[in-house]
């Protein structure tokens, strides 16, 4: 499985197997007579790269270098983003097809405006090693902030535009004034933000009246630093027709169940492939579905806190089920992942050209990086996403992704949460057992003891039948449960999934180590999240 491009993501693989061998559309091999050998002409620019942007700010937010190989398939690729002696951005990819393809790159400097040279090297099939550099300008950078479009609503007969802002590679931006404007140009809606924006703020820009659906663009302008000189930043936006009521998911800061969406047709994903939505807690998210990316991506506001998002991912390419995909991934946010972190629908890249599939994902906090515990954690958040997309004809190539984001906060209803956390053996005492009332389900108590003898379970106290679905590698196994408690082992890289007989349902992620001859290298993270109806 492959992410998207991104510069900040550390996934874990804990397995990923195929049901059946499936060949995705468009990446069909074909049998056939060898071709003939390429010439030297066609050999000399048969690798090339340029970034994707020339504005840095946007190149600090995504690092991706575009790279096109022909004649032939290029393995081995490296790409290389200097300024002087000084290495800005690398990054590789084992094996490319040929045509232009987006490569993810790693920051290690902040990108600034000036020249900078792209170098990138490989082996092309039939012309051997091969290497290439140009020379790139990075112009003049926006402001430093990036707005995804959260939700509309009707508010006294007025269009309320929740936008999220949040700021790019950890810079600040201040004096920031937000400005909705329409297809031609005119401003329908504006609002100034206090202080600094440095993490993640949701702004709601109110119309004079009721705003027709259609295309608008978001204009954010603002200072850095000690600058006096004003930046902007402006990204295009498609406002659908909002609900004739208020609608609390777009127009309350924290809420505990949430709804986006990114949908687009006719081969035209420009404002229509981004949708941002909040982590109660953690921070903000996005979903972004577009031929070049496809991802859902979290941006953790408190950067000195671990933060982990596994997920159950089934996924077909031809809408038979004998040829799906299974597999359990771990996103993990921590030290040297950057500022961000996510989780690709993609399994190929560049993208398959067509795809459907869905993430059973629990997001939970795991307290200080490297504590041995946590004295308070974050209730976990529950993200569900499904999507299909058709990128086969570029004219009428489709998307639609949907998420439904569950968390526990102040005055939520029918969701609860029980979290077990230690590091290092040491760690585990006074630890390593939680229990909590769900709210419309039972009692929830897990015990993850340290050693190998300990105990390692769940307990669920329910007066109904359930059925536990166990999820690890690329195996779920579902197995119907009799009336009364429920008593589970945790998987040591898994999933569980309890759904009971009144409708509720508990997502239990479980990660646990306990034979290290190293102890401190010990651990034990499991969270719980329970939704009743």
């Amino acid at each position: 499985m492959v992410a998207s491009p991104t510069m900040s993501v550390a996934l874990r693989t804990v397995a990923v197997a195929t049901v059946a061998l499936v060949t995705p559309a468009g990446l069909a091999l074909t049998a056939g007579s060898a071709a003939a050998a390429p010439s030297a002409a066609a050999c000399r620019t048969a690798l090339s790269a340029s970034l994707a942007t020339h504005d840095p700010t946007t190149f600090a937010d995504r690092a991706v270098a575009a790279v096109r190989v022909g004649p032939g398939a290029a393995t081995g690729v490296r790409v290389a983003v200097t300024r002087g002696r000084r290495t800005i951005a690398s990054g590789t990819a084992a094996h490319l097809a040929r045509g232009r393809t987006p490569v993810a790159l790693k920051l290690r400097a902040t990108p600034s405006t000036g020249d900078v040279r792209i170098r990138v090297t490989g082996r092309v099939a039939g012309c051997g090693g091969r290497s290439a550099s140009t020379t790139f300008r990075l112009r003049a950078a926006s402001l430093p902030v990036r707005t995804a479009l959260r939700g509309t609503a009707i508010s006294g007969g007025r269009t309320v535009v929740s936008v999220l802002l949040r700021a790019v590679g950890g810079r600040s931006a201040r004096d920031v004034r937000v400005r909705l404007l329409n297809a031609r140009g005119a401003k329908v809606a504006s609002t100034a933000v206090k202080g600094r924006i440095t993490g993640v703020s949701e702004v709601a820009l109110k119309a004079a009246d009721t705003l027709p659906p259609g295309r608008y663009s978001v204009v954010v302008s603002g200072r850095t630093g000690s600058s006096k000189v004003a930046a902007t930043a402006t990204q295009s936006i498609t406002v659908a027709a909002a609900r004739a009521a208020t609608d609390p998911a777009a127009l309350t800061a924290d809420p505990s169940r949430q709804r986006v969406v990114v949908d687009w047709s006719g081969g035209s994903s420009s404002g229509r492939d981004v949708a941002g939505f909040v982590v109660p807690g953690v921070g903000h998210g996005e979903l972004v579905c577009s031929p070049n990316t496809q991802w859902i991506r979290m941006f953790p506001t408190a950067q000195t806190r671990e933060v982990s998002m596994l997920t159950w991912t089934y996924r077909s390419w031809d809408g038979n089920s004998q040829n799906a995909e299974k597999a359990l991934r771990e996103a993990l946010f921590t030290t040297g992942t950057g500022r961000d972190f996510n989780e690709g629908f993609n399994k190929f890249q560049p993208a398959e050209k067509q795809s459907t599939g869905e993430f059973t994902a629990l997001l939970s906090d795991r307290g200080p990086i490297g504590a041995a515990f946590a004295p308070s954690l974050v209730p976990p958040v529950g993200v569900h996403v499904t999507w299909e997309w058709d990128f086969r004809d570029p004219s009428a190539a489709r998307c639609h992704v949907q998420a439904e984001i569950v968390a526990q906060t102040t005055g939520s209803t029918g969701v609860g949460s029980t979290q077990v956390l230690w590091r290092g053996d040491a760690g585990a005492a006074g630890h390593d057992a939680a229990e909590s009332d769900l709210p419309g389900v039972g009692r929830l108590g897990i015990t993850c003891q340290a050693t190998p003898s300990g105990t390692r379970a769940l307990r669920l106290d329910i007066p109904g039948a359930s059925t536990v679905t166990t999820r690890e590698g690329s195996v779920d196994t579902a197995v119907p449960q009799a009336p009364g408690p429920v008593v589970v082992a945790l998987p040591n890289n898994g999933q569980l999934q309890i759904d009971t007989a009144a409708g509720a349902r508990i997502l239990v992620s479980s990660r646990w180590k306990v034979n290290d001859p190293d102890q401190t290298q010990n651990s034990c993270a499991v969270a719980a999240q329970s939704v009743a109806p």
